[in-house]
């Protein structure tokens, strides 16, 4: 969870600090702010200050994707979920883990400095993060199925108070579903394959 709240935290520094100096060159970003317990230089305090229109369900995705549609027992699929925004973050939390019936999984940790990249989707821009990443080696034949994963992902939301300024307003948490996805499995073929040889191979 450590790596989400930082991930997620340094998407926001980035989106705000992106943003606000397009709007306004002549103001500088803040240098070596600590946000959670975490340094990241760069982050603009004017991230704070950025009011956000009404969050509609294309400001915020999270898509779930597999390296491969087919696969063979015992073989890595690595699933990736990615977070797309075009609004201010505040905070993103995993509720539910998918469903994987049929899947020896390991989870990968994701760095801590990595950076947003810009993608347009359907006619709009993004900014785009990486959240969760599992290694997956499917353990049965036949198609298989990964099921949906839940979030609950804060926003910085508009606020007519005195002190916006000062002060993040944080919208109520919305909620986001990605999957379910399938996977095609199929079985190893037995020629040529040591009689020892179960297929699945881990990553540690």
């Amino acid at each position: 969870m450590k790596t989400f709240i930082c991930a997620v935290i340094l998407l926001v520094s980035l989106w705000g600090e992106s943003n606000a100096q397009a709007a306004n060159p002549a103001l500088p970003a803040t240098e070596g702010s600590r946000i959670s317990g975490q340094s990241f230089s760069g982050f603009s305090l004017l991230t704070q200050r950025r009011r956000t229109p009404s969050i509609g369900r294309d400001d915020v995705i999270i898509r779930a994707e597999l390296s491969k549609r087919s696969a063979y027992v015992g073989e890595e699929v690595v699933l990736t979920y990615r977070l797309f925004t075009s609004v201010p973050i505040v905070a993103l939390e995993l509720l539910e883990a998918p469903l994987l019936t049929g899947f020896w999984a390991e989870n990968v940790e994701l760095p801590e400095d990595q950076r947003p990249e810009r993608r347009r989707l359907e006619g709009k821009d993004y900014s785009v993060l990486p959240i969760r990443q599992q290694v997956l080696f499917p353990t049965i034949a036949g198609k298989t199925e990964i099921g949906r994963a839940q979030f609950s992902v804060a926003v910085q939301s508009r606020s007519r108070g005195p002190f916006d300024a000062f002060f993040m307003n944080v919208s109520k948490p919305i909620m986001r579903e990605a999957g379910p996805l399938s996977l095609e499995v199929e079985r190893l073929p037995t020629k040529g394959r040591p009689r020892d040889f179960s297929g699945v191979q881990s990553r540690g």
